[in-house]
């Protein structure tokens, strides 16, 4: 991770700890203030912009490139074979793709404004996950309570959703809970290193097509499978898996009870995490000596448990890269590398052994 990303990192970890202090120690702390995951919405939300605003003219070129016969011609002779699908493909997937997710949650009841306004949110979200990959190259990523579920309804509130509505809100909830295993961040890797280590993406985009269509229906299988064979409610599956169905409809029972409008003090909250982001991408490119990166805004609030490992990783690469230059620097490297890779090792060991001895052991963490 570049150094001023780190800091950054670090440096919003501690002033979101900071907020709570404050906000406890005057007595603030009721009804969720300060806000942390509506603020992390209008982060996240902020970073989706910020990413499409930076690749705005890229993203006019390919769409003229895509529709102009005369241009996509000459994109398929210049540069074509270097993208992971014609411009004119992928376009045209993005269209009909959202008219399938639309139409198919329509068809169960969702209303047309509900069922657009949800996967935007949806792919706000991916594209500010993806960005942060790219460019911070954090290995996790994870929203809990920052969902579809949650923005839109603090923005309209469960009375003016309707209830149909709010029903496939709580269907969707298991690829919207935390995105941990979100495809998007993945892919651009893949693409990265296909590019390193002079891959055709094109062929490598088709082997993800179709490994999609195959892994789905696989995985499905397997967990019922494993479900069936051990028992989802017993603790050789363990109360997190089996807790996951309950917190969707709990949360749909609460919100067809309560018919809650719009709350205001999460509107606020999201519009200043938002401002705020954007404020900061803009000190960032206005004064090349601004210090501190937007992204890690929207990072920080999901650091509590690998905020000290930035903070040794950061202050390591200052002190390296101050007394030693980038010789020492690169010389390091490696080093560092190879206590990932002994921790994984380690993490790999006790899961094989769990598997021999059919117990639970030791495990690295779940958000790896």
């Amino acid at each position: 991770m570049p150094l001023d990303l780190l800091a950054s990192c670090v440096l919003f970890y501690f002033v979101i700890k900071a907020q709570f202090v404050i906000t406890t120690a005057v007595g603030l702390d009721k009804g969720g203030f300060p806000f942390p995951m509506e603020q992390n919405i209008g982060a996240y939300t902020g970073a989706c912009v910020i990413g499409l605003w930076a690749t705005r003219r890229h993203i006019w070129r390919s769409f003229t490139y895509a529709f102009s016969q005369r241009n996509w011609q000459k994109h398929r002779d210049v540069d074509g074979e270097n993208n992971p699908m014609d411009y004119r493909t992928a376009f045209i997937g993005l269209l009909f793709g959202a008219i399938f997710l639309v139409a198919f949650a329509m068809r169960g009841g969702m209303a047309p404004q509900m069922a657009v306004l949800f996967f935007a949110a949806h792919f706000a979200i991916a594209i500010a996950l993806t960005r942060i990959r790219a460019e911070i190259g954090l290995p996790v990523h994870q929203t809990t309570g920052i969902g579809p579920h949650h923005s839109v309804v603090s923005l309209l509130g469960a009375r003016r959703i309707g209830a149909p509505s709010l029903t496939w809100f709580s269907l969707f909830f298991w690829f919207n809970r935390d995105n941990r295993s979100h495809p998007m961040p993945h892919q651009l890797e893949a693409f990265k290193l296909s590019e390193r280590g002079n891959i055709e993406a094109r062929g490598l985009s088709r082997w993800m097509l179709a490994l999609i269509a195959i892994a789905m229906p696989l995985c499905i299988l397997m967990l019922l499978d494993t479900f069936l064979e051990l028992g989802v409610d017993t603790g050789k599956v363990g109360k997190q898996i089996n807790s996951f169905g309950g917190r969707a409809y709990n949360g749909l029972h609460h919100w067809l009870n309560s018919s809650q409008e719009a709350n205001v003090p999460h509107i606020v909250a999201m519009t200043i995490g938002f401002g705020f982001t954007l404020a900061l991408a803009v000190m960032r490119s206005r004064f090349f000596w601004w210090p501190v990166h937007p992204l890690g805004y929207g990072v920080a609030f999901h650091l509590h448990i690998f905020w000290s490992t930035l903070l040794v990783s950061c202050v390591a690469k200052w002190l390296i890269l101050k007394h030693g230059g980038l010789a020492v620097y690169r010389k390091a490297v490696p080093f560092f590398l190879g206590l990932v890779l002994g921790d994984f090792m380690l993490g790999s060991f006790w899961n094989i052994m769990s598997i021999v001895l059919n117990r639970p052991m030791y495990t690295l963490d779940a958000w790896l």
